[in-house]
């Protein structure tokens, strides 16, 4: 079963289109699009952003064009020729900032490695912002489930995820939960995996930001994901200052995405 906070349906991409074709889209209708062509004038086979509505795109096929809708609630991402969770789609629609983390597992290895992505996106008017996790890689046999994943006040991992410093922390306060008033500004909680040792997640957090002048700002600092679960400062001493989250298996430097 898929939990609130889960996006369960990530998407489909092209190459499984003729599988998906009576569910994955709402339409598709011969479009307008001219198809571009290579130097030789050779027509480019491929998926097309749609040039105000990030919801359609147009497939071109030996020159000709069709002009298709994602499902309800994807975009098309011209990356990987697909309908994904708005978060991760490379479509620009909108005022937003957006930020991308590419996770490697610790050096030296810890066990499991992790690869995948963080996204976030929020307004330039500021708010809420949205993160989507996408990683691979966790031990599916083992008895850890959940994982905390924490803003790091470093953004290094030269050497490994030890160089990422401690939880970022603006306002010195002690660790806490997503939702807690008193938390480290770093504090996004806890990620799920599933049976396969994958985690496809959606959060939000109303503390980071992705807009320079925000004290918050997390674009060259780092985010790292622990081995065991983050207990959101109900432990012991040391539960204050970093959830007793346990040995870091990956981590990443968030970069400006401006695709």
């Amino acid at each position: 079963m898929c939990s609130v906070n889960k996006y369960c349906n990530p998407g489909f991409t092209l190459a499984n289109m003729k599988l998906l074709i009576f569910f994955a889209f709402v339409t598709a209708v011969r479009g307008q699009f001219e198809c571009p062509v290579d130097i030789d004038g050779n027509p480019i086979d491929g998926g097309f952003a749609h040039e105000t509505d990030c919801t359609r795109f147009y497939n071109c096929w030996e020159g000709e064009a069709t002009e298709w809708t994602c499902e309800d609630g994807l975009w098309f991402d011209s990356w990987t020729q697909g309908c994904v969770h708005p978060i991760r789609s490379d479509c620009k629609a909108g005022d937003y900032n957006n930020a991308r983390c590419r996770m490697t597992p610790n050096d030296p290895d810890a066990g499991q490695q992790i690869f995948g992505d963080v996204f976030f996106r929020q307004n330039q008017t500021g708010g809420n912002t949205d993160i989507y996790v996408e990683l691979r890689g966790f031990d599916p046999n083992d008895a850890e489930v959940l994982h905390g994943m924490h803003v790091h006040t470093e953004g290094s991992i030269e050497g490994g995820c030890a160089a990422t410093g401690g939880h970022f922390n603006p306002t010195s306060s002690n660790h806490g939960s997503p939702a807690s008033e008193d938390r480290h500004v770093g504090d996004l909680g806890n990620i799920e995996e599933d049976t396969t040792g994958s985690v496809v997640m959606v959060l939000i957090d109303d503390k980071i930001s992705l807009l320079p002048a925000n004290p918050n700002y997390i674009i060259g600092r780092s985010i790292v994901v622990h081995a065991t679960y983050d207990d959101y400062g109900l432990g012991n001493g040391t539960s204050l200052i970093n959830g007793n989250a346990g040995a870091r298996l990956a981590c990443c430097v968030i970069m400006a995405n401006d695709f």
